[in-house]
């Protein structure tokens, strides 16, 4: 983006290779800066964050780290990353806790999402949302704002985006199957031509491929709870 300016009560966005689009509405988010002040001249490794591995710990293995200070195994990704949201900040402590413990516990990683309210739409994006590379299935609905974005690496299912009313409980269902469909890295093989062919229907792949088995296999305790009463 080059510019933003005002044309008879709408915003319009230049770009930098010159295209220009008109918008009701334009939404920038800076994201966010962790506090490393702790971490300074404390002999403890830190890049965009504190650095961590897949136990949590840092370059002192009695240092753990978590939460949206520390910088750990992506699951998509090659490199350590921030992200910086509530669910990361759940499993990181879950395992930095286990581990401390006595537990020998693995992260597998965290995964890229954001969910932003805005005008009664609901913006989703999950995982390599961006990536130039990957092969693009496109869904839009010209009759109602819906449209759907999903990002293949091979037969898995790598990115996606999702915009649409925040009250059509059938694409928040949606939105949460293609999530663990990404969390548990699921080869989709032959389902992947038949979301091809049935864009809307997410549910029969994900039964198919007993993704919610392999998101219950991934909890700590491997057990059953026991009731609090």
């Amino acid at each position: 983006m080059q510019e933003i300016s005002e044309q008879e009560g709408r915003k319009r966005i230049t770009l930098k290779n010159g295209e220009s689009l008109l918008a009701d509405l334009v939404i920038v988010a800076t994201g966010i800066k962790p506090n490393l002040e702790l971490a300074t001249d404390s002999g403890i490794q830190v890049d965009q964050g504190i650095v961590v591995n897949d136990r949590m710990q840092t370059n002192f293995p009695v240092i753990y780290a978590a939460g949206d200070v520390a910088q750990g195994p992506d699951l998509l990704g090659d490199k350590p990353a921030i992200h910086a949201i509530q669910p990361t900040a759940v499993d990181h402590g879950r395992v930095a806790g286990a581990n401390m413990a006595g537990q020998d516990v693995r992260y597998p990683g965290s995964l890229l999402m954001n969910i932003l309210d805005a005008c009664g739409l609901q913006c989703v994006s999950f995982g390599r949302w961006a990536d130039q590379a990957a092969e693009a299935m496109t869904i839009m609905n010209p009759d109602r704002p819906v449209f759907r974005r999903l990002l293949w690496t091979g037969d898995q299912i790598t990115g996606a985006i999702f915009v649409g009313q925040a009250s059509d409980i059938g694409m928040l269902n949606d939105v949460g199957m293609v999530k663990g469909l990404m969390q548990t890295r699921t080869a989709l093989g032959e389902w992947k031509d038949f979301l091809h062919q049935h864009p809307f229907d997410i549910r029969r792949p994900y039964v198919a491929a007993k993704v919610g088995q392999k998101l219950v296999e991934t909890t700590l305790l491997g057990r059953p709870t026991k009731s609090r009463q």
